[in-house]
């Protein structure tokens, strides 16, 4: 059974986030919801670093003293037990709670699986949850369209790697990328003087592809 992972807006925009950094949150947030919002969720650190293909154990060290520097989690991880796991106290204050004013994205939970993270990386799943924030799944409106640069800039990714992984999401059947040509006039105002002058810009239409998330997503462990 796929479980939709829900993320804050303002979570998925956070530009103290490292991209592994987002991976993770997004792992224990399912890790949260399918222990059914226990005080502290069972995490086993040598499995969250197979399914998310974290290097070692310092670098998850790492990225959790991130989270729980941000608010995130409640508790500060200093050290992992060889065998067991270990509680981690997820801040309920950003939990999903679906209201009018709460903006939010869901993604199937196999974007955290081993299969699609080997394929995407870190910066895949953070950027397929940028894109499907600009969709609203229920208008016709079922792209997003934000420009390279605007990509780079909320999400504190350098542009040349934002294209790099575009393209490492298109080859995984994940997002489907359109480019369409915008032009016309533009006003700029320098010094009291206007000047009109005649732009034409390429924006891409990302489409997330939402079915291809449970055909290439093996099963999560819990």
């Amino acid at each position: 059974m796929s479980f939709k992972i829900q993320i804050l807006t303002e979570i998925i925009k956070d530009k103290r986030l490292k991209p592994i950094d987002f991976a993770l949150y997004t792992k224990i947030t399912h890790l949260y919801n399918i222990h059914q919002k226990q005080e502290e969720t069972p995490f086993f650190h040598s499995e969250v670093r197979s399914d998310l293909l974290i290097q070692d154990n310092r670098t998850l060290k790492n990225s959790l003293e991130r989270l729980y520097e941000c608010g995130y989690i409640l508790n500060e991880i200093k050290s992992f037990p060889k065998k067991l796991g270990i509680g981690i106290k997820f801040n309920p204050d950003y939990l999903v709670v679906e209201k009018d004013d709460i903006m939010f994205t869901q993604l199937p939970s196999e974007i955290v699986s081993r299969r699609i993270v080997s394929e995407i990386g870190h910066i895949g799943v953070r950027l397929l949850y940028y894109y499907e924030s600009y969709i609203n799944r229920k208008t016709l409106k079922n792209y997003a369209h934000p420009a390279e640069e605007t990509t780079s800039f909320e999400l504190n990714i350098d542009l040349k790697t934002v294209r790099e992984y575009n393209s490492r999401l298109k080859s995984s059947g994940l997002v489907r990328i359109q480019t369409s040509k915008h032009e016309g006039y533009q006003e700029y105002i320098k010094k009291g003087e206007s000047d009109v002058r005649y732009y034409r810009q390429f924006n891409n239409k990302y489409y997330v592809k939402l079915d291809n998330f449970h055909k290439k997503g093996s099963k999560i462990d819990a």
